[in-house]
């Protein structure tokens, strides 16, 4: 009975925080393009509210997923920059410090694996597992023999993952396989909300790519996807910085719900990030960020009045910075206004129980 209870509490869980910190993020935009030696990867969060914590994750601390259908375990073998909405652990993208970046963005279309042999991990869960595990795009895809996205829970994105060599790969699950776009098969090095075939497909039917459409400058995901093609496509290398550069790319799909802008630079292994609530541009250098599992993790208010270097202003991480977190965005998703209290207690003590100091290091970074 005891098993059971604990099967339901987790399963709520899921079907709460891991598909709602993507599931009303229905226009969001992302992009790779490289500027002279250096990666970069720009995104865009358009979503009701953009309350967030910028988690410091530990290498070498021993993890199990947040599932109860046959939960992954697993070791992080290299540290990470997280933005999470929804709780620690279940990150909306990040960078870790090999130059790997993860985000997710609403797709209609997909259908996740039915369960197998495979361990499993959420939707959200499945970013942390790729920033934890994996250097290289070709890595994040050579995953999927060995990992699953629990079907339960509802949530329907598809990923964008781009690394320090300037690989780029646009990841969906459909009709229950996993599909995945990279090197050829990914001319348009971007992803909005629609399927990638679909979108290049329509991206023909466009002036400069074959077509003689003009672009709409409207928030609809094909249009943003035209726009955002059309710069990568007449990008030429200057003397700006390519942060100016990629916010200026982002002020192209920004919309009234846009949250976030990020540019990662995935050579230097940076972020920079500005919010609507706070347009300053700061920046988290991971070469300053203490990744000992010896060492507490540490959070940083994403609208923090800020701007440059906040490496300084990262406090120590605790139950009730993921309490905060998680009732605030709890309280103004009206999906989960009925969510049971208990549920919410789960996921917020979670990192506590899941998550902790691993006895045989796998990091290859050290200390």
């Amino acid at each position: 009975m005891r098993s059971q209870l604990s099967r339901y509490i987790v399963t709520g869980v899921l079907m709460v925080l891991a598909c709602c910190g993507h599931s009303f993020a229905t226009a969001c935009s992302s992009a790779q393009f490289m500027w002279g030696d250096t990666s970069v990867m720009i995104r865009s969060y358009d979503w009701r509210i953009g309350n967030a914590l910028i988690i410091i994750n530990k290498r070498d601390m021993a993890k199990r997923a947040l599932s109860f259908d046959n939960p992954a375990e697993w070791t992080s073998k290299y540290g990470s920059v997280t933005i999470n909405q929804y709780g620690r652990e279940l990150p909306n993208d990040g960078m870790n410090e090999a130059g790997l970046a993860v985000t997710c963005l609403w797709l209609d279309e997909s259908e996740y694996p039915a369960s197998d042999e495979r361990p499993s991990v959420s939707t959200a869960q499945w970013i942390q597992y790729q920033l934890d595990t994996a250097s290289t795009v070709k890595e994040v895809l050579e995953s999927d023999k060995h990992i699953r996205i629990t079907p339960v829970g509802g949530a329907k994105v598809h990923y964008f993952v781009s690394d320090a060599e300037g690989n780029s790969a646009v990841i969906e699950f459909v009709k229950g396989k996993m599909v995945a776009h990279s090197g050829e098969s990914l001319p348009n090095r971007l992803i909005t909300n629609n399927l990638c075939s679909v979108s290049a497909e329509d991206l023909t039917q466009v002036r400069g790519f074959g077509g003689d459409r003009a672009l709409s400058n409207d928030s609809a995901s094909l249009s943003r996807y035209a726009r955002l093609a059309t710069l990568l496509k007449n990008l030429k290398p200057t003397s700006q910085p390519f942060t100016r550069v990629g916010f200026d790319m982002l002020d192209r799909v920004k919309q009234h719900g846009t949250q976030w802008q990020i540019v990662y630079d995935l050579s230097d292994k940076q972020i920079h990030f500005r919010t609507r609530e706070h347009q300053q541009v700061r920046t988290v250098d991971l070469a300053d960020c203490n990744f000992s599992p010896s060492t507490p993790t540490q959070v940083l208010d994403i609208d923090a009045k800020l701007k440059g270097n906040v490496i300084a202003e990262f406090k120590e991480y605790t139950r009730e910075a993921n309490r905060a977190l998680i009732e605030f965005s709890v309280a103004k998703t009206p999906l989960l206004e009925n969510i049971p209290r208990y549920l919410v207690n789960v996921a917020i003590a979670y990192p506590e129980f899941n998550c902790k100091p691993a006895e045989v290091p796998v990091a290859a970074g050290g200390e």
